[in-house]
């Protein structure tokens, strides 16, 4: 350790060979060099202690000696990805793809069908989990394996809307994961030892991670609500162990999945790759792939506007609380106005790892976390679905709280098409806009992009246009959207935790709305 004395001279205590080295060569002040600090002749204690002699100093005032020129008269820009390019195979899958300079790709199969088609909780996932089953042409482990040799990644997710089979591999790969896809697409056995393996292990997912996250029970709570229970209310997971052994059926599973996995509601994605070459890899592998039943359908989501009430205590212990509000879906013109809103409104936590300063300008972090301590969270969000949308307050507080949590909702809520400022509306735009092309940096992020804009739109927006029409709102625009959505229809209200006699009743919630 070092220890500055008196004099200008540092003293050591360490070693007897560090303090013979360094005798008489660290006086300060004395023929430093201007930019090192240290004499020309001096030598760093790295280069006593390994032996060396004096480290090359490099100045700070030279350019480096590059061995590559730059043209200062030209700007310089970062990578980006070509534009997507679309095209249709003739039994009706879509196949969507951009090119990239990025040596990855992230290729796979989107299906619109998500929790809201299933027949039962939990069918989803249980074939997401079946997405490397054993085919007529490949066993599972094959399948693993392959992908494995080729040093790729292989993820495969389920939820409202979707499920959605994805691999990272080299672009050259492409071809050879598509036909393990294509082939389990279209021939997969659903092995009943197989489906009982992915069973086993969905149970364990719901009994140690869903049971106990309090974020995912309240937004299943608050679409079940919103929509009375049919098409996006519908649970995305199975509640419980018994609602889990009802998957354990090879028979339903594959008449589920030739319901969902038909050519018209496939789409095939390539992030990071050639379209042409994509393009024929995808008739090789999907254009062959025949509809084998009728197709799934989740009867309309129709939004009605209730309230879920579960006096049980929540698995943090703490009251959950969440009020929503239908809006339009992404068809509408509103839909950028509405998620300026959600962004505008903003919230956040009593606590933010990393330290302060997310959330700290919008809204409710400003009228509700600060001066409201017993406040552990408040949190605007937009769930955006293709025909009906739902913006949600969610408040966290200890269950003694709860009421008064609920009622600063509500004030927030009743405010929310009041006095929007310029700079409110120019923050909320500039968040939107740096999210948008921030997130799509990811590769994985465009991957997800391309699929969803396919299935909603049949088309991709590029994130220019998509600017521009965040651009273009203005705060009457939001004001507008945050009124229809207050008196359009009435709101809903979702509580968990031991509250519900300290929670004002949904018929209170509309009244005080108007």
């Amino acid at each position: 350790s070092f220890i500055l004395c008196p004099t200008p001279t540092i003293c050591l205590q360490s070693s007897p060979m560090l303090r013979r080295g360094l005798h008489g060569r660290a006086i300060l002040g004395q023929g430093r060099h201007p930019l090192s600090g240290m004499s020309p002749q001096a030598r760093s204690i790295f280069d006593m202690i390994l032996g060396r002699s004096r480290s090359k100093q490099i100045p700070l005032d030279e350019p480096l000696p590059l061995k590559f020129s730059l043209d200062k008269s030209k700007p310089v820009e970062a990578p980006i990805t070509s534009p997507a390019e679309v095209s249709t195979l003739p039994n009706g899958v879509r196949v969507i793809s951009t090119s990239s300079v990025l040596p990855g790709a992230s290729i796979g199969v989107f299906t619109a069908g998500g929790s809201r088609y299933s027949p039962k909780p939990g069918m989803p996932h249980i074939l997401a989990n079946l997405a490397l089953q054993t085919s007529s042409t490949r066993t599972e482990i094959a399948a693993s394996r392959a992908i494995e040799e080729l040093g790729g990644q292989f993820s495969a997710e389920a939820n409202r809307d979707h499920i959605v089979y994805r691999a990272d591999v080299l672009p050259n790969d492409a071809d050879a994961v598509m036909q393990i896809m294509g082939d389990v697409i279209s021939n997969g056995l659903f092995d009943a030892g197989e489906v009982s393996n992915r069973v086993e292990a969905y149970r364990h997912l719901v009994e140690d991670v869903v049971s106990q996250n309090s974020t995912l029970q309240i937004e299943d709570s608050l679409n079940n609500a919103a929509f009375g229970g049919r098409g996006l209310g519908l649970p995305l997971h199975a509640s419980s162990g018994a609602d889990v052994n009802l998957l354990n059926s090879p028979v339903e599973l594959q008449a589920y999945h030739n319901s969902v996995f038909q050519p018209e509601r496939i789409v095939v994605v390539g992030a990071g790759v050639n379209h042409q070459d994509f393009l024929k890899s995808a008739e090789r592998n999907f254009g062959k792939l025949k509809a084998k039943g009728p197709a799934a359908s989740d009867g309309g989501s129709p939004y009605v506007g209730a309230q879920y009430r579960c006096n049980k205590p929540s698995p943090d212990g703490f009251a959950h609380v969440s009020l929503g509000f239908a809006c339009g879906g992404w068809h509408t013109d509103d839909v950028y106005a509405a998620c300026a809103l959600a962004m505008l409104m903003g919230g956040g936590g009593s606590f933010s790892a990393g330290g302060p300063g997310k959330g700290m300008y919008s809204r409710l972090y400003l009228r509700v976390l600060i001066g409201n301590s017993f406040v552990h969270q408040a949190q605007c969000s937009i769930a955006l679905h293709d025909e009906t949308s739902l913006i949600s307050f969610h408040g966290i507080a200890a269950p003694e709280d709860a009421g008064s949590l609920t009622n600063i909702l509500v004030r927030e809520a009743r405010a929310m098409p009041l006095n929007i400022t310029d700079q409110e509306v120019n923050r909320a735009k500039n968040q939107l806009k740096s999210s948008l092309y921030m997130n799509l940096e990811s590769r994985q992020i465009l991957f997800d992009d391309l699929g969803q804009q396919m299935l909603n739109y049949g088309k991709r927006i590029e994130p220019d246009a998509l600017a521009a029409k965040i651009d273009s709102i203005c705060a009457k625009d939001i004001s507008r959207v945050a009124k229809m959505v207050m008196l359009k229809q009435n709101p809903t209200l979702a509580v968990r935790g031991d509250v519900a006699f300290q929670v004002p009743d949904h018929s209170e919630i509309v009244a005080a709305l108007k």
